[in-house]
């Protein structure tokens, strides 16, 4: 079934000035540094404005996923465990889905897969940087299978970043290790080391 059958698609929100946080602001703000392949969205780091649009078409609800729109990392993240309204830039696309027999999570893994992304490259390229349109988006086939395996996909994707973001950590203790245990061996053999 096409996206655009089983959801709504639109563009997020386009500020005409630069973005500045407000403390006491009423609406959180995604932008591209938000978001990372591994991580998801950043909640921590967004900033918070103060946002007076009567458009409820630009806040997001858990479950939505937001997708990048433009560059060469046109990725897909859901929206989920929000601390309050917020809403998208337009550098992303906003899919809110509407068809119950599909899940969220397994259509952000299917719109991540090295499938779709690549026929995503092929389309969007043109002769300059990868420029993913709504028409784009809505047109690609997202295959039904039994709700129980989209959960199952969800589940195994998610624990399959976790376990990304766990060996990323320890490859990276494991360098400050042996950085540090070669420095400090290094130290002792200058000790009783001589000239020629």
């Amino acid at each position: 079934m096409k996206l655009r059958g089983i959801a709504t698609i639109s563009t997020g929100y386009s500020f005409r000035s630069r973005i500045k946080n407000d403390p006491q602001g009423n609406t959180f703000v995604i932008q591209m540094g938000d978001v990372d392949p591994l991580h998801g969205v950043l909640y921590d780091q967004l900033t918070k404005i103060d946002f007076k649009s009567k458009n409820d078409r630009y806040s997001l609800l858990d479950g939505d996923i937001i997708m990048v729109s433009k560059g060469n990392n046109l990725n897909a993240y859901l929206v989920e465990e929000m601390r309050g309204n917020t809403i998208a830039v337009n550098s992303f696309m906003t899919i809110k889905i509407e068809h119950t027999s599909f899940q969220p999570a397994y259509i952000t893994w299917y719109l991540n897969s090295s499938k779709v992304q690549h026929y995503i490259h092929q389309v969007a390229a043109g002769t300059g940087t990868p420029n993913l349109s709504k028409r784009l988006l809505g047109e690609i086939d997202i295959p039904f299978i039994d709700t129980k395996y989209q959960n199952l996909i969800g589940n195994v994707d998610e624990l399959s970043k976790k376990e990304a973001v766990i060996l990323t950590e320890l490859q990276k203790k494991r360098k400050y290790v042996t950085e540090n245990t070669l420095q400090d061996a290094f130290e002792q053999m200058k000790k009783y080391d001589e000239p020629f």
